[in-house]
């Protein structure tokens, strides 16, 4: 009989991972100034300035209602990268954040500012063979198309790199919060492990295989009904799922000035979810009232395909479908209506199902047409039309940006034009600006043919 193997104290578990986490600042503070060269013992430095901001207009879908938002941020990242050894790399980012909120309304401005942890780590480039590398601390998880994960978490991961294959496997779990202006970990992450598996195979430019796992257990432990706590503690949901799923791509040459990029995902999620009602007591208290257990059986798709003309403007056709099933009985004991992972950041980089509207992909079809083109050097221009359409008509419409629900009548929710223009005037300089408007179907009743706006712009300048 084998004897069972001693288990590391959490204790001295979650010690090294957050020293993984902040030694790179630590060690850039001691090593003075920035050195060029990419050998062992070399150091270097950077930095950059974000300002962004987002205007957001008639998001109640009421037209004499004042419900504008106008967000601004102002970002200052600093990022340090040292190499001690020729195996050996390490990597500190932290950013000081400024947040301004303006409502429209009664409802009063917002302002915050803090100093966060971005991706913070330690790798260790031949860890057990040539091919393995270990990284430990605030690593980034990330597939090529974002579509499963897209984030920094605390943790390990290790990546092979073999041939034709590639794999990650990783494990985390949050320890601290990333900013200085929270006083915990966001109660949704806290206490939730996470098991991280991606394995892919390249046959050919034309032919990509890759397989995807997620293992969550979440042991926050709820709330017993009749518990009053801090409104910003709350967390509806204890969820302990597995997500599976294939990714089937390619690039196949159609002549000398055209080429067909194409991508089939296919995911399951299942499991058993604890959901906790809250009451909002109005004084920035909630009070728990009542937990119902259910099983948890969703899937989904993202299939597309676009076309690249290597022409002068280097035009992009692209047309999308994506469906993440719904639950068509509420009331049977299990909720088939697709989760997305939680790990991709919708007010970010991730906005395939729309600039402003932003779903997430549960009890929802979109379907999407894209144009894109770069009329000169450094210049994107990409127009866009979104459509979407409920599974079965809901009450709900996961993530969606909207101040204003669907009435569950009609599972038409509207449709979504954008535009957005990318541009590099300089090696160090990025652009972006982008417009929507949203469009309201008989999904939203008499609000149906109103409309919601928004416009964003972002300036990044890196430097040394």
């Amino acid at each position: 009989m084998n004897e069972p193997r001693p288990r590391p104290c959490r204790a001295v578990v979650r010690a090294c991972l957050l020293a993984g986490s902040f030694a790179s600042p630590v060690i850039a503070a001691a090593g003075g100034s920035a050195e060029a060269g990419r050998g062992a013992d070399s150091l270097e430095l950077g930095s950059a300035i974000e300002l962004e901001a987002h205007h957001l207009a008639d998001f109640a879908l009421d037209t004499r209602a004042r419900d504008d938002l106008l967000r601004r941020e102002a970002e200052l990242v600093g990022e340090v990268t040292w190499r001690p050894r020729a195996d050996v790399l390490a990597f500190g980012e932290l950013a000081l954040v400024a947040e301004r909120e303006d409502h429209g309304g009664d409802r009063p401005d917002e302002s915050a500012d803090a100093l966060e942890r971005g991706e913070t780590w330690v790798q260790f480039e031949r860890a057990f063979g040539r091919e393995l590398a270990l990284t430990l601390g605030r690593p980034a998880f990330s597939d090529p198309r974002s579509w499963w994960w897209d984030d920094d978490l605390d943790g390990l991961r290790m990546d092979l790199a073999r041939g034709d294959w590639d794999a990650t496997l990783g494990l985390a779990q949050e320890l601290a919060p990333t900013s200085t202006s929270d006083d915990f970990i966001d109660p949704e992450a806290e206490d939730v492990r996470r098991l991280l598996a991606h394995a892919g195979w390249r046959h050919s430019d034309a032919l990509r295989l890759d397989g995807f796992a997620l293992v969550q257990r979440d042991r926050s432990g709820g709330f017993r009904s009749g518990r009053v706590i801090d409104s910003e503690r709350v967390d509806e949901s204890d969820l302990d799922a597995r997500w599976l799923g294939l990714r089937v791509s390619g690039v196949i040459a159609a002549g000398a000035a055209a080429k067909l990029h194409y991508w089939a995902d296919l995911a399951t999620v299942s499991g058993d979810e604890v959901a906790t009602a809250f009451v909002d007591l109005g004084d920035g208290r909630s009070r728990a009232d009542g937990a119902e257990r259910r099983r948890l059986r969703g899937r989904a798709l993202d299939l597309g395909v676009e076309w690249h003309l290597a022409t002068a403007a280097a035009r992009v056709l692209g047309l999308r479908y994506a469906q993440g099933s719904g639950d068509r009985d509420p009331d049977d004991g299990t909720d088939r209506a697709y989760r997305e992972t939680g790990l991709r950041d919708q007010d970010a980089e991730f906005r395939l199902y729309g600039e402003l509207l932003r779903p997430e992909l549960s009890n929802l079809r979109v379907g999407t047409i894209s144009l894109g083109a770069e009329p000169g050097a450094g210049t994107r221009v990409t127009l866009g039309y979104h459509r979407f359409r409920q599974v079965y008509a809901a009450d709900e419409l996961a993530g969606s940006r909207l101040e204003t629900d669907p009435t569950g009548a009609s599972p038409d929710i509207g449709e979504e034009i954008s535009l957005v223009v990318e541009l590099e005037p300089g090696e160090d300089l990025e652009l972006e600006f982008a417009a929507a408007i949203f469009r309201a179907s008989d999904a939203f009743g008499a609000r149906s043919g109103r409309r919601a706006h928004s416009l964003f712009g972002q300036l990044t300048w890196g430097f040394e």
